[in-house]
């Protein structure tokens, strides 16, 4: 399947609209951000970035219920949008737990088994879940991935219980 991003609405006052609102996100103004994305002309709303920038933003505004709502039903719509997996997956980490998470990461797995994000958040969730060696093996197949997740991994709260199975590393 193509990646539903590469259906950009090619409208110049959507650009500017959206620009804005990813501005204020990469700014993080959350508040701005979320009225900037209010500011895009609704037949752009369903459009399956807009969609990625209102479940970030609310994740940022921790409104979890309504970011795991968003991407859950978005996911429907837009079942190869990996990173929208991600997100969704970090809102209901929050508001359901790590199971219902590790769910919804699970299912975007085709999309992302190349992406170091998808195997670090998956060991975290089996962290958090008590399947440490899946634990171990996806931080592994991470950070064979993208270095920069070892120093991530250190302040992880949700790898507590793999360091301390390791003795109270870190």
């Amino acid at each position: 399947m193509s990646d539903p991003r590469s259906s950009k609405p090619s409208d110049p006052a959507f650009e500017i609209t959206l620009g804005v609102a990813e501005g204020y996100f990469a700014m993080e103004m959350w508040e701005d951000a979320w009225a900037g994305r209010s500011e895009i002309q609704p037949e752009f709303r369903l459009a399956p970035q807009v969609i990625m920038l209102r479940v970030l933003i609310l994740n940022n505004l921790q409104r979890w219920e309504e970011a795991a709502i968003i991407g859950n039903e978005a996911l429907r719509h837009y079942p190869d949008f990996g990173a929208l997996y991600v997100a969704t997956a970090h809102a209901l980490r929050h508001c359901e737990g790590a199971a219902a998470a590790k769910a919804v990461l699970a299912a975007g797995e085709q999309f992302l088994e190349d992406e170091a994000i998808f195997h670090y958040v998956l060991a975290c969730y089996d962290s958090a879940l008590g399947n440490l060696a899946d634990a171990k093996e996806g931080l592994s197949r991470a950070f064979e991935l993208e270095k920069g997740f070892r120093l991530k991994a250190l302040d992880e709260p949700d790898l507590a219980p793999l360091w301390d199975s390791l003795g109270g590393f870190p």
